[in-house]
């Protein structure tokens, strides 16, 4: 993993020029990274990728003696890959498999969100489980939290939203399926607050939560393999129940798979397989328009994070193999 800033470059300025933060146990794929700001000056970063390697670090930096920036990292939780005997792996060059140490199971996308100052991770594998852990700074370890409990296939995407109603988290599998879940502070096992079946024909690769203008209101944006771009809202009543409400789609929205979606409960962005970022518009009638879209220079995009600045401003990173950087601003 490497983390890109410019030294030389003046406060608030963007960042540029790549530093590298740690190398991932034995070579493995990251698959997913998350980000959790502590502070002006630190902010705690989580990876997660094959054989099930979850990793934390604390990245701060400060002015030099020569009013420079210098970045600095620190090693929260470095895990050795799980060994899981009994799995099985093809021998190279026979036609048998063997016993493997290893697990097969690769944590797929994870999510920050806060509880009191303390970061709360959570992660989906492929396996189907969805787990809430915290770190353990003085053993240099996970602790486990809470499980929630639903799906039973691989979950590729999560997304987590800290509100004035509570802190909300919605997850989406292969079967197409979504599920809402209020995280609760200290339960074991955890079951969804609303489930949505068959979403999309396929895999629900992306997903973003977002509340609206309206106290108590949630919008979840969708997108998966079958090109689908799908809002759903969803309302949170007095008692602090949620209840399903309007739903839009945007059928082929692109002309290959979504893989990444983003909304602040009115506007949404999303980038697919066929390298177009596209944006859209959530009306006061609940329909989807298309507003504007372009091409982006990064191959494969896989992911896009969208930076609000205390002005208001918005700035987009896609991210694939490469990644652009966008200012988006109102047509």
């Amino acid at each position: 993993m490497r983390f890109l800033y410019d030294p030389k470059r003046e406060d608030g300025s963007r960042v540029h020029s790549p530093a590298d933060i740690c190398k991932h146990p034995g070579g493995r794929t990251v698959k997913a990274l998350s980000v959790f700001k502590e502070s002006d000056t630190s902010y705690m970063l989580c990876a997660g990728g094959a054989k099930e390697v979850l990793l934390a670090f604390r990245i701060t930096w400060f002015r030099n003696e020569s009013n420079a920036w210098e970045v600095r990292s620190k090693a929260l939780v470095i895990p050795k890959p799980i060994d899981k005997p009994g799995t099985r792996s093809w021998k190279k060059g026979c036609g048998f498999v063997e016993p493997r140490r290893e697990s097969d199971q690769r944590i797929m996308d994870v999510a920050t969100y806060a509880s009191g100052k303390q970061m709360r991770v959570v992660y989906s594998t492929s396996l189907g489980e969805v787990s809430v852990v915290c770190v353990d700074e003085k053993a240099r370890a996970w602790q486990t939290l809470s499980s929630l409990q639903y799906h039973t296939c691989p979950v590729l995407s999560v997304d987590v939203i800290e509100s004035t109603k509570g802190v909300w988290g919605v997850t989406g599998g292969t079967d197409g399926g979504v599920a809402l879940w209020r995280m609760m502070e200290d339960t074991s096992s955890i079951s969804p607050a609303l489930t949505f079946e068959q979403v999309h024909q396929s895999g629900v690769n992306a997903l973003s939560i977002a509340q609206t203008k309206t106290e108590g209101t949630f919008i979840i944006v969708s997108g998966g393999d079958d090109q689908t771009l799908r809002a759903q809202e969803i309302v949170v009543d007095a008692s602090g129940a949620a209840l399903a409400s309007r739903t839009a789609t945007f059928d082929f929205s692109h002309s290959s798979a979504i893989r990444s979606v983003w909304t602040d409960g009115s506007r949404i962005v999303s980038t697919s397989v066929d390298q177009r970022v596209k944006f859209w518009l959530l009306d006061d009638s609940f329909t989807i328009h298309s507003e504007r879209g372009v091409m982006t220079q990064a191959p494969e995009p896989e992911a896009i994070v969208v930076h609000r600045s205390s002005a208001g401003a918005l700035t987009m990173a896609v991210a694939g193999r490469g990644f652009e950087i966008f200012d988006i601003a109102r047509a």
